[in-house]
């Protein structure tokens, strides 16, 4: 396609690419068996968004490899992959690719529940744990390299100690920017407390990081609702892409987005899973205060936010 355009274009070509997106799971003293579901939940949502066939698609969760709450956290992932199903696998080759991904060693087919499928040739997530650097180089390469576009994630263990909260985290977003395909998105999930307690290492670290999006305690693709925040690769990592969408407050050299909210906070209601007829209810109460925001729009929207009428 783009060597047809390319004669005919009188601007530069500019395109965004996917990318093999992780999702950094940061140790903190806020972790707790309701913190773990509500989060388990936005990554099985996010992972099954459109059957995967998103650029901004989770595909790699890394965590400390000694984290108290790595199997739960696993463990609530499956369960809520289960009530997500994904839409129709459209996407060219799909079926194929699906296929290529359970071959995989300790790969999981983790298949809907009866009320969560609803379409023909619906596909199960395939949830591939304990992945290492070891675990196979040629297994490990395709799912480091190869971004999937179908419902495929992998847990990474990382052997970083896991009481030091910023050692992790830089050592996690190294891993991720040498051997994770493409720089469009990433995710960290880091507790309140943690954030605070080493706010100018945290922030430190995300300025540093080679990701066009970067997305603490929300989905990166978020990003691209907003008109005034930037979507494309970082500059100069064109396995990604080249270019961005977006920014329209025209800031000159825009390197990245990040989008942060807190660990717990009660809009996480707006950003969260919610069943299709409560978001519908929310997503317009919110356009209509966008669009007018006063007193009663506001009231409106949280009278849905908080209380679904």
């Amino acid at each position: 396609t783009y060597e047809q355009i390319k004669p005919l274009a009188k601007a530069p070509i500019c395109s965004e690419l996917g990318a093999v997106n992780p999702w950094i799971i940061v140790p903190g003293e806020q972790w707790n068996d309701r913190t773990v579901n509500r989060f388990a939940r936005n990554l099985a949502f996010a992972k099954m968004i459109n059957n995967g066939h998103i650029c901004a698609s989770p595909q790699v969760l890394l965590v400390p490899k000694d984290w108290p709450w790595r199997q739960k956290f696993l463990d609530r992932t499956k369960f809520w992959l289960r009530k997500h199903g994904g839409s129709p696998p459209f996407y060219p080759r799909s079926p194929e690719t699906h296929n290529f991904f359970k071959g995989f060693p300790n790969a999981q087919v983790v298949e809907c529940d009866k009320e969560a499928t609803a379409f023909e040739n619906q596909q199960g997530a395939v949830l591939i744990p304990n992945v290492t650097s070891d675990y196979d180089s040629k297994n490990a390469k395709d799912i480091f390299q190869s971004e999937a576009f179908c419902p495929v994630l992998s847990e990474v263990p990382l052997d970083c100690p896991a009481d030091e909260p910023m050692e992790f985290l830089r050592f996690a977003t190294n891993f991720a920017e040498e051997n994770l395909n493409g720089s469009l998105t990433a995710a960290i999930l880091v507790d309140n407390k943690t954030m605070k307690k080493y706010r100018e290492e945290l922030d430190k670290i995300i300025v540093q990081m080679k990701y066009g999006i970067v997305g603490v305690n929300i989905y990166p693709a978020f990003a691209n609702s907003i008109p005034q925040l930037t979507w494309g690769a970082f500059p100069g990592k064109t396995d990604s892409g080249s270019g961005t969408i977006g920014n329209s407050c025209l800031f000159k050299n825009v390197e990245k987005t990040v989008i942060r909210v807190p660990f717990n906070w009660l809009g996480h209601r707006l950003v969260g899973v919610n069943p299709p007829k409560r978001s519908e209810l929310v997503f317009s109460r919110f356009a209509r205060y966008k669009l007018r925001p006063n007193f009663y729009t506001q009231t409106l929207l949280f009278t849905a936010l908080f209380l679904g009428l």
